[in-house]
């Protein structure tokens, strides 16, 4: 992971690694029904920079440590602490650029990424930052995000893919039995060319 850009408000990472993702905002253990996010797994080097990029209430960005518990889940995993920045996805009024493999959409539904190998990613943040019961805090949300996937089949979907645009003289789609009309049934009277 690098730091291609960062000030007091904005923050941009090449090469993420992006683990415990909830793109579809499901409730869990750790998270409470329609709370959008994912983690950023940080490289120690980093950890610094980012925590010292502060706001004017001298937080910067909240980066925690991860402890691997050995259960059951990490048998044959590295148990490794890590630390970690979590990014939380917008209610949907806001929508988010994602760019996976070359095709960019404008998502507001941003779902099937929970579904999808990501091998890494570029992610812009944009800082929020606040007071609550007299504590200063700050969170990092998403804007935009452009994503690598890994693919276990080049016929791998990830359900985003851009609109095409339809004029206005495009015919709907023919049905085999429109096309052969009553030869449809008897298929011995149509000639293949």
């Amino acid at each position: 992971m690098k730091i291609a850009m960062m000030n007091d408000k904005m923050l941009q990472l090449d090469d993420c690694s992006i683990i415990f993702k909830n793109f579809s905002g499901k409730a869990g253990m750790y998270n409470k029904e329609g709370d959008k996010n994912f983690c950023i797994k940080v490289d120690e080097e980093l950890i610094s920079q980012l925590e010292n990029c502060k706001n004017k209430d001298g937080k910067g960005w909240n980066v925690k440590l991860y402890t691997p518990k050995p259960d059951d889940k990490f048998k044959d995993k590295d148990l490794t602490p890590f630390h970690y920045l979590k990014v939380k996805i917008g209610n949907g009024n806001i929508p988010v650029q994602i760019e996976i493999d070359g095709v960019t959409s404008v998502c507001q539904d941003i779902t099937s990424l929970d579904g999808l190998h990501i091998d890494h990613a570029d992610v812009d943040l944009s800082a929020y930052d606040g007071i609550v019961n007299g504590a200063p805090f700050r969170a990092a949300y998403l804007k935009g995000m452009k994503v690598y996937a890994t693919r276990s089949s080049r016929f791998d979907t990830i359900g985003m893919t851009p609109s095409t645009p339809v004029s206005n003289n495009a015919t709907a789609p023919v049905t085999p039995q429109e096309a052969l009309g009553d030869d449809y049934e008897n298929l011995d009277n149509v000639e293949i060319v």
